[in-house]
């Protein structure tokens, strides 16, 4: 943690920076770069929001929304970028839960923001494309607007029909996207998107070509270098089913519903009680929105909508502690997670 100092009148006042941003683009940067020289091209798949992340910036005091485009513009001219989108959410008009722009309009609007920042789009690839109708006008829209666009088709049974998923009907057969940058970072207006897709279906085909291509995904969180309960996780995993809540409750995603006062008398609460963590877990986000619902009616709408959260589904890559996990199941939340629970050998 960082101190800046902060002068008013002759006194000299010491303010704690909660994330010091500057020190976490320089270390990115350079884990980057590192990644980049291990091959002759490297894909970098990047998770949520490019422009503005306000998830970090909740859950990391000091964490500048505009932190990923400051990475990508420290990146310099090695870096394009490619944004993927789905023609299943194209034909079924999926609607993002913040912003509540259909994915196409999302990606044009991306698109948009990211040339006035000095960062163009290389091209667009639409994934798991059927022959929709609807896809091929959206196509022509953006080669209206003189973006190269390029088509990737479903592979049956994917993932697990290795056989045909490495072969010219699997990740052979896309159109492969000729791109300059020795970083081609990869992004999408939402998940499912299909992403990691394309970047190995343009591995396998570089491959073949003798270009020495790898991948590496960039995601904020959870952070691996720390433990899985460390305040920080434990931070990231309230924020995301509180994010949750309030798409479903129909709120922008930078809406505050949680009165600041009831956060700080419940890590009061929690040092009273000799533990050391300014974090709330699951439970105690939901506790501190329950308490916040009684003077804010967008609190109160909610906890009106955390119903409307069951039978939905969530993905973990780590295990979570019970502050996390009973809630979720008591909510009815499916979650899954990647993580391996180590099993004794004696």
């Amino acid at each position: 943690m960082a101190d800046v100092s902060i002068y008013s009148g002759c006194k000299a006042m010491t303010k704690k920076i909660g994330f010091d941003t500057e020190k976490y683009l320089k270390a990115q940067v350079a884990k980057i770069l590192e990644r980049v020289s291990y091959f002759d091209k490297l894909y970098l798949e990047f998770g949520g929001k490019l422009c503005s992340d306000n998830h970090a910036n909740r859950v990391l005091p000091g964490y500048a929304l505009d932190t990923k485009i400051q990475m990508l513009k420290r990146l310099g001219k090695q870096m394009e970028i490619v944004h993927c989108i789905s023609a299943k959410d194209i034909e079924a008009r999926k609607v993002r839960g913040d912003s509540r722009l259909t994915y196409e309009n999302q990606i044009l609007k991306d698109i948009g923001q990211l040339a006035e920042l000095g960062l163009p789009i290389s091209a667009v690839v639409i994934m798991h494309f059927s022959g929709e109708l609807s896809v091929l006008k959206f196509k022509q829209r953006l080669e209206n607007r003189g973006l190269r666009v390029f088509i990737d088709y479903e592979i049956e049974d994917y993932p697990k029909n290795l056989d045909t998923v490495l072969s010219d009907e699997g990740y052979g057969r896309p159109e492969w996207v000729p791109t300059e940058g020795k970083i081609v970072v990869v992004t999408a207006p939402g998940p499912g998107s299909g992403k990691m897709g394309f970047a190995m279906s343009q591995i396998y085909q570089e491959r073949r070509r003798g270009i020495a291509s790898g991948f590496a995904k960039f995601e904020t969180f959870p952070i691996w270098n720390i433990e899985l309960d460390h305040p920080i996780n434990i931070a990231y995993e309230a924020a995301t089913i509180l994010n949750a809540v309030k798409a479903v409750a129909g709120l922008p995603d930078d809406v505050h519903v949680i009165d600041p006062k009831v956060i700080d008398a419940m890590i009061g609460l929690k040092h009273t009680f000799g533990k050391s963590t300014a974090s709330l877990d699951v439970k105690e986000v939901l506790d501190a929105l329950a308490a916040s619902s009684v003077m804010d009616d967008r609190a109160r709408r909610c906890i009106g909508a955390l119903k409307q959260l069951r039978d939905s589904e969530m993905h973990t890559t780590h295990i979570m502690n019970s502050g996390d996990e009973l809630p979720l199941k008591q909510l009815g939340i499916n979650v899954t997670t990647d993580a391996r629970i180590p099993i004794p050998t004696s």
